[in-house]
């Protein structure tokens, strides 16, 4: 970058692209020159599985309690919908009764900013938080789950298809050990969020490294005991981690 002055060119120092604000905190889009395909497919082919919502990992394992559950319960679709959005409406709130004030290296739980005169006020009616729609903690009738099924189908936490169902890697025992007391708080009429501050060490979104759910989705995503042939998904995700 140069500046025309006086008898020349003076040299500049460059400070970042002129396109895009610095820092990691920005939540907008980040892509004026057309390049997101292009860097999506090189993420794809590093770390496969991997988006820009892993650092929820949670959601991975939530989602496959879920499916486990459906599957267990063989739940309707309007079923398995109604306690994916209940158990994410837990999450949220319990993530917020641990952490009132947003943390700085994990963006809040989803849903939390759409529910946040509820947990203000203390009390969260789960008929009304779930449903979805203007009224409710999403629009979507899935929740969350639909930013997350690609990733969790390509990871063999859940098999293709039109709801969650438990894939080849899905480890129930893992995910009831470390999330299960969350789908006890989904049955719930009403959570009182000073109530929910005591769950918030077991089950808040921050803490799933601690826990069983964390352990497996951590195997799961580093493989140690992957193969090691050149070209393997799980190996190159491994090397790249």
């Amino acid at each position: 970058m140069v500046a025309i002055g006086g008898k020349g060119q003076t040299p500049e120092l460059v400070d970042g692209p002129g396109w895009s604000r610095p820092g990691l905190d920005v939540a907008a889009g980040r892509y004026p020159l057309s390049v997101e395909r292009h860097v999506g497919r090189m993420v794809d082919h590093l770390v496969p599985g991997v988006t820009t919502l892993t650092p929820h990992a949670r959601y991975y394992a939530l989602h496959g309690l879920v499916a486990a559950q459906a599957d267990a319960e063989d739940l309707t679709v309007p079923a398995a919908q109604t306690l994916l959005r209940r158990a994410e409406v837990a999450l949220a709130a319990l993530s917020f009764a641990h952490h009132p004030q947003a943390l700085e290296w994990l963006p809040r739980a989803h849903g939390v900013d759409a529910l946040a005169r509820r947990l203000h006020s203390g009390t969260v009616t789960m008929s009304e938080a779930e449903g979805p729609g203007k009224n409710g903690y999403v629009g979507n009738s899935w929740g969350f789950w639909a930013p997350y099924a690609g990733s969790e189908v390509a990871l063999g936490i859940l098999g293709a298809g039109p709801m969650p169902v438990p894939g080849p890697r899905l480890e129930t025992a893992a995910l009831r050990a470390g999330l299960g007391a969350l789908l006890e708080l989904a049955a719930e009429d009403t959570l009182n969020v000073d109530d929910l501050a005591s769950f918030g060490d077991r089950l808040c979104v921050c803490a799933g490294g601690e826990h069983p759910d964390g352990e497996w989705l951590a195997n799961l995503m580093c493989e140690p005991g992957g193969p090691a042939e050149a070209g393997s998904r799980s190996a190159t995700r491994r090397q790249t981690i």
